[in-house]
């Protein structure tokens, strides 16, 4: 785990009891790590994020357009700064959900309270389950206003789509999100 909250197990069930039985079941040994509060505590790499990579870093892009030192070299004023910016974590008034429908006949996957960038989220499932773009069909509903939580493509967004169409013949499978 990275995070409070993270998932770490989905539980298939016939009803909300019975996946509520199932959650009571699951034992986890979680070793605390010391946290990680700011990107130079970060960047020390003493507590890894990514193990398996060494380092805390989930990607680096690198891009260089024009000679960034000659127009640092050739400026009349340079200024040198650090600034800060606080932590952002969005937390919605309403609980997440998602219902997955998978239609094996035509091979098709139908995903209703997707995200609010259901094109990207489309493109991102599809290859993440071996289908084609047209055969994954992204269903959002007018919700109100978009405050940052529901754009990123999340763990359940692939786990609930993946586990619908083969769960004991079941043929769609559904997520709710509880407040805890």
């Amino acid at each position: 785990m990275r995070y409070v909250g993270e998932p770490l197990a989905v539980v298939i069930a016939d009803s909300a009891a019975l996946a509520e039985d199932a959650l009571e079941a699951i034992r986890v040994d979680i070793e605390p790590l010391a946290a990680v509060a700011d990107r130079d505590a970060a960047r020390k790499d003493d507590v890894l994020l990514f193990e398996q990579t060494a380092t805390n870093l989930p990607s680096t892009i690198t891009a260089v357009r024009g000679d960034a030192d000659a127009a640092f070299k050739d400026a009349p004023y340079v200024r040198r700064e650090h600034f800060y910016v606080q932590r952002h974590a969005a937390v919605p008034m309403e609980p997440r959900g998602l219902l997955a429908e998978w239609d094996a006949e035509r091979r098709r996957m139908t995903v209703s309270g997707a995200a609010k960038v259901p094109f990207t989220n489309r493109r991102t499932l599809a290859k993440m389950m071996g289908l084609p773009e047209t055969s994954v069909r992204m269903v959002e509903y007018d919700v109100g206003g978009g405050f940052g939580a529901r754009g990123e493509f999340y763990p359940e967004d692939f786990l609930i789509p993946f586990a619908a169409p083969s769960s004991a013949g079941r043929s769609s499978g559904r997520r709710t999100g509880a407040r805890t």
